[in-house]
């Protein structure tokens, strides 16, 4: 039996349990999801960054990026100056395969 207790006067968030019960990602990936969604809304979280945030390394961390992207939890596109913007979302708008997720 796991009991959690709150105890810390530090900042924490509140997460949805869909995408830790998702069996469409990996536990690393709801974890990096988590991890994202929990920045500050409309933040920017630099590609650099994100690759250097964690003790993953940079390979593990793309997987987890493409991972993402496939179940539907995140969006690339090319943002105003050229580079690539990432959209990280709580609901998965689709799956690659074509198939609408609730």
């Amino acid at each position: 039996m796991i009991k959690a207790t709150f105890r810390s006067k530090e900042s924490y968030q509140t997460l949805l349990n869909r995408y830790f019960d998702d069996p469409n990602i990996s536990m690393d990936a709801a974890g990096m999801l988590a991890y994202l969604l929990g920045r500050p809304i409309g933040g920017l979280i630099d590609h650099d960054d994100l690759l250097i945030a964690k003790s993953d390394s940079k390979k593990h961390t793309l997987a987890l990026i493409r991972e993402l992207e496939k179940a539907g939890y995140l969006e690339v596109t090319q943002s105003d100056d050229g580079g690539i913007q990432y959209i990280f979302r709580e609901v998965p708008l689709k799956s690659r395969k074509g198939g609408q997720k609730s």
